[in-house]
């Protein structure tokens, strides 16, 4: 973007009789607006991401309670008939 706004404007400047220092001007100048437009897209996409990640944890607070089991741990006896070794040899 940048490149194609500093190349319409070199064109546009070389058929002319322009002061060197005129173009030099608005050359810098179309520099530090490309700039600002870079730094200002780059502010508004991490906006949008923070905002995305807080509507998430807000999501994510309002989730529903699972049921309780319907066999709880102390009703049923869990018995290990085989343990197994992994550690190695």
């Amino acid at each position: 973007m940048s490149l194609n706004l500093i190349n319409k404007s070199t064109n546009n400047f070389m058929f002319t009789d322009m002061v060197g220092a005129k173009v030099g001007l608005a050359l810098s100048q179309a520099l530090i607006v490309t700039g600002m437009l870079q730094h200002g897209l780059l502010r508004a996409t991490e906006v949008v991401s923070l905002m995305t990640s807080v509507e998430r944890v807000l999501d994510y607070t309002n989730v529903e309670k699972e049921p309780e089991l319907e066999s709880a741990p102390g009703k049923k006896k869990t018995t290990a008939q085989y343990f197994y070794s992994l550690r190695e040899t």
